[in-house]
């Protein structure tokens, strides 16, 4: 077992994982630092541009996890995970003084959603008459509702929640309820279970019985919390 590992993460994922002035911030930020720190493990954090790019870099050896990986079964047959440490909720998100979302029976137009993510899996799966535009990012997501090309984009609820609730996208609503889960896990090279999951995992389970885990919670997902002195 190592006394150090590399985790990527998307930095640009609030309130989960982002770049704050000189560091990585967020929710899963410091769950991991605080889980392998039970284990005596220090943790440099990569910033990375979303989940694809995390998964190439974690494919290449050029980190050893990658943070808030959702698991599907294709990337089950690459990757080992570790025991899920929150669970998101898919919702579709629109323009305040746009149309209302009739439900994905009635729903006619395109939406937009992130390129290879797990919403994006989901609604292919889930949702497959509904035409998709593919991009990079939330903010290019949101670029596709206010330009018409799109009339709504799916993302995690705490994910758009947390950019309006910054200010970034006032024109943004949530629209309807939560369609779908999507659990939060640490991914690693199958090879690599021993000695990068197994001691997130019993760091993990140990925050959970300490109570540490509901804490950061609070503090950075329930009640719009961004964490103690956290600017997004």
């Amino acid at each position: 077992m190592r006394d150090h590992v590399i985790i990527s993460f998307d930095h640009l994922n609030p309130p989960f994982a982002y770049m704050g002035e000189d560091q990585a911030r967020g929710f899963s930020i410091e769950l991991i630092r605080a889980a392998y720190a039970h284990e005596r493990i220090d943790v440099t954090f990569a910033p990375a541009d979303g989940p694809v790019t995390q998964l190439i870099r974690l494919a290449a050896g050029r980190a050893d996890g990658a943070a808030d990986i959702t698991v599907t079964q294709r990337r089950r047959a690459w990757f080992a995970f570790s025991a899920h440490y929150h669970v998101e909720q898919l919702m579709i998100f629109g323009l305040r003084h746009g149309p209302v979302w009739p439900g994905f029976r009635h729903f006619s137009g395109k939406l937009a959603v992130k390129a290879n993510s797990y919403v994006h899996e989901y609604l292919i799966r889930h949702h497959p008459r509904i035409p998709l535009i593919t991009v990079e990012s939330t903010e290019a997501e949101i670029e596709e509702v206010r330009s018409g090309r799109a009339g709504g984009f799916a993302a995690t609820r705490e994910t758009g929640m947390a950019l309006i609730a910054a200010g970034q996208a006032p024109d943004v609503i949530a629209e309807g309820t939560p369609f779908g889960p999507a659990p939060l896990a640490l991914a690693a090279m199958q090879d690599d279970d021993q000695r990068v999951i197994a001691p997130f995992n019993a760091g993990l389970d140990a925050l959970v019985r300490a109570g540490e885990v509901d804490r950061l919670r609070a503090a950075w997902l329930i009640a719009g919390g961004h964490g103690e002195g956290a600017a997004l």
